[in-house]
Parts: C-alpha cells; structure tokens; sequence
C-alpha cells in the first residue's frame, strides 16, 4: 500500500490545487460589478435662483421684442394702407374725369349743333335750298319760310326727316341720324331772323 500513498497524496494537493486555482481564476475572471456614477447633487435652491431670473429676462426680452416688431408691422402695415387708399382715391378721380371728358366728347359729336347743321347744310342741302330748287324754301328767305314755321317746328322736322313731294327722306342721305336732320333744319331757320 505504501506506493498507492505517495500517488494519493499528490493528487489530493494537486485536486486542492486546481480547485483553489479554479478559485482563483473564477474570481478573477468573475467582472467586477460596475462602478456606480456619482449621482448629481440637486442643485441648492438658492443657487437655481440666478439661473432661473436669467431664463425669465430672456424670455421677457424676447416678447418685448416680438410686441415691437408686431408694432412696427402694424405701423407699417397701416401707412401702406393709407398709401393705397390715397393713390386709389386719386385713380378714382382721374377715371371720373376720363369718364366725363369722354361723355362730354361724345355728347358734343351726338348732340346736334349748329355747327354740325351748317357742316351738312353746306355738304347736302344748299343745291336745293340755296337756289329753291323744286320749290325748296332758299336759305334765309323769311317769306319762304313763314308759312312752314306756322305749321310748328314738329312739322318742319317731319318733312326733313320723312320727305314730302320733292324733298327726300334726310335730303336724300338715309344715313344721316334724325338729330343730324334736325340740326340742319335748325340752322337753316336761324338764318332767318
């Protein structure tokens, strides 16, 4: 038995061996459990308070300033607006008078005249009129005319307009407008007075 001994004993001390070395090596290869942050102290009441009037100014200048750019904008705003207001104003104006100028012009080339009696007169009317063609009463002459002038200027605008016996509708120029016909006739009894 004795050499079953030594091969017991060194195998006992090499069983402890391993297993305090297995120990050993469990542990150290065992991580470590992670090292806890420090946790951030709260601050100090008292020491938030700079921190939290410097927030609030900020804040306060930022309305202030955001009330006086919306000022500024409505300021502007409101000029512009009297701006348009007094130029459409003034458009207006301009655009009344246009519109006057432009009914008086036509007004002017519609209305009969004078003027525009004695321009178709002299361009239509006087062969006739001028010589007492056909009976035509001459421009001027007062006994020819008085007997037609009895009858109304009604009648006497009838005849030119319509014709009757020698005299043609419109002295013969149907496109002539009635007011053009009675201007003539108008000019041509204002020769006789």
């Amino acid at each position: 038995m004795a050499s079953k001994t030594p091969f017991l004993c060194v195998s006992a001390v090499t069983a402890l061996l391993l297993v305090g070395c297995g120990d050993d090596k469990q542990t150290a290869s065992t991580p470590a459990a992670p090292e806890q942050k420090a946790a951030q102290p709260a601050p100090e009441p008292e020491a938030a308070k700079p921190m939290v009037e410097q927030v609030k100014e900020e804040v306060t200048n930022a309305v202030d300033a955001a009330a006086d750019t919306a000022e500024q904008m409505t300021d502007k705003a409101e000029q512009m607006a009297e701006e348009i207001k007094e130029q459409a104003a003034d458009t207006m104006e301009k655009a009344e008078q246009k519109a006057t100028d432009m009914v008086a012009s036509v007004s002017e080339q519609v209305t009969p005249t004078a003027a525009s009696g004695e321009s178709t007169y002299k361009s239509l009317c006087f062969s006739c009129h001028d010589t007492g063609l056909a009976g035509a009463p001459k421009l001027g002459d007062k006994a020819a005319w008085e007997p037609r002038l009895a009858n109304g200027i009604e009648a006497i605008y009838n005849t030119a307009i319509n014709g009757r016996g020698a005299m043609p509708a419109k002295g013969g120029n149907p496109g002539l407008s009635d007011a053009d016909v009675k201007a003539t006739v108008d000019y041509m009894i204002s020769t006789v007075n």
